[in-house]
């Protein structure tokens, strides 16, 4: 078994692919990457190469059917994110970037596995205000599409 050469941010740019692949018996596929100057080994489940990005608030409100509201932005991005889960193929929602404060309070959620093998996943920037009540309402969702394969004109092929 080889070691960890290098750990990478979920949201890490800059990766680059050498071109070399590895795959086992069991089907897992492994290919040879180089960032920030150290190369190594990732599962290809763990990359994706981002595809074009929409506002998708208007879609996840009348998904819900109202502007959602709850007590943290951790909670509202979970909320969030589970509208674009794949029950049937066991998608992994995942926290991405942290909850921050600024003028607004945002969160990222990377949704996972579609079962697609062009569009992996979604990676949704949440954005969303204080209630008076307490806790957070929706301002905005806007999410890109990770592709597995590759990108032409913003969209996974």
């Amino acid at each position: 078994m080889e070691s960890v050469v290098a750990t990478l941010e979920p949201t890490q740019v800059g990766i680059a692919g050498t071109g070399e692949g590895w795959q086992l018996p069991s089907g897992s596929v492994w290919w040879k990457v180089e960032a920030n100057g150290v190369a190594g080994w990732a599962n290809e489940q763990f990359l994706s190469r981002l595809g074009g990005g929409d506002d998708l608030t208007s879609f996840v409100v009348s998904q819900l059917g109202e502007i959602p509201a709850a007590e943290t932005m951790l909670d509202l991005g979970l909320m969030l994110a589970n509208t674009f889960a794949d029950v049937n193929n066991a998608s992994n929602v995942v926290v991405s970037s942290a909850p921050t404060v600024g003028d607004l309070h945002e969160v990222t959620y990377d949704v996972v596995g579609l079962g697609d093998d062009s569009v992996g996943g979604y990676r949704l920037h949440i954005f969303g205000q204080p209630i008076d009540s307490g806790g957070f309402s929706l301002m905005a969702v806007e999410a890109t599409t990770m592709c597995q394969r590759a990108v032409s004109d913003g969209l996974c092929v």
